[in-house]
């Protein structure tokens, strides 16, 4: 490990996984004490008064089209092997009339494997909002989410931004009814985010540790060197007594010039 960790290395690991490990389990922690207090239902609310990280609940049964696809990315950077699916969910109010209007869109957050009954929703969705007859019934499949508010990404917003365009809203009306915000349906994983972020913490602590003794022993060594060569050169004549012996041999003439005449 001290061969492997150069003492520069462990530092800058050890403050970076501490830092991160301890933000990570901050965020699950206030996202837990969130997800404590009563959840906002919202098919009850208006969506202009909701905040990031807040705790929410969805009987989720219209779904437009998917606006974003997050997984790996090859070479080319195309997303390969898809791990989630990020579809746009209207808020839709009735007017004075009665009639039913679009009127804000955020986003929801799906695991690729559940993607398939979102897909269904949405073509049940797109069949009874855009019919003209009457002769489409609305048959709604609906899912239940116990979750919480996430804050967009620019990604979020941007590919968000490219569908509302591409179905016929102007960038007026997008930046008056686009909400930022995904919704999340992984409430139960916060405290595996909370687990996440302290152990990341504790590994940066590890690599600190590892990094202060490697300095420390380093330094020792340095030390031991120094006062090792000290020691020699006192001894090999490096110093003010090199000169001992001539010293003897020149009072040894002078006591013969002054004592023997």
């Amino acid at each position: 490990m001290f061969r492997f960790f150069s003492k520069t290395r462990g530092m800058v690991l050890g403050i970076g996984f501490l830092g991160i490990g301890l933000a990570v389990a901050v965020y699950g922690m206030i996202l837990t004490i969130n997800l404590r207090k009563p959840a906002v239902d919202l098919n009850k609310v208006s969506w202009t008064t909701l905040k990031a990280n807040q705790h929410v609940t969805i009987d989720l049964d219209f779904v437009m089209d998917e606006y974003m696809v997050y997984g790996e990315k090859d070479k080319n950077h195309e997303v390969k092997n898809v791990t989630s699916r990020f579809y746009t969910v209207p808020e839709i109010t009735a007017d004075e009339n009665g009639g039913l209007n679009m009127t804000h869109f955020m986003g929801v957050a799906v695991p690729a494997k559940e993607a398939a009954t979102y897909e269904r929703i949405a073509d049940k969705s797109y069949a009874w909002w855009t019919d003209t007859t009457g002769t489409v019934a609305w048959d709604p499949e609906s899912v239940y989410i116990d979750g919480y508010l996430r804050k967009m990404s620019s990604d979020d917003k941007k590919y968000m931004r490219e569908y509302l365009y591409d179905i016929g809203y102007s960038s007026e009306e997008v930046d008056e009814m686009l909400v930022p915000y995904v919704i999340m349906n992984n409430a139960s994983s916060m405290v595996g985010l909370v687990a996440a972020g302290l152990v990341m913490a504790a590994l940066g602590a590890a690599f600190l540790i590892i990094a202060i003794i490697r300095i420390k022993k380093d330094r020792d060594l340095m030390n031991a060197t120094v006062n090792r060569t000290s020691f020699n050169n006192y001894y090999q004549g490096n110093n003010n007594f090199t000169d001992y012996n001539n010293y003897q041999g020149n009072n040894n003439s002078f006591q013969d010039n002054n004592f023997r005449g």
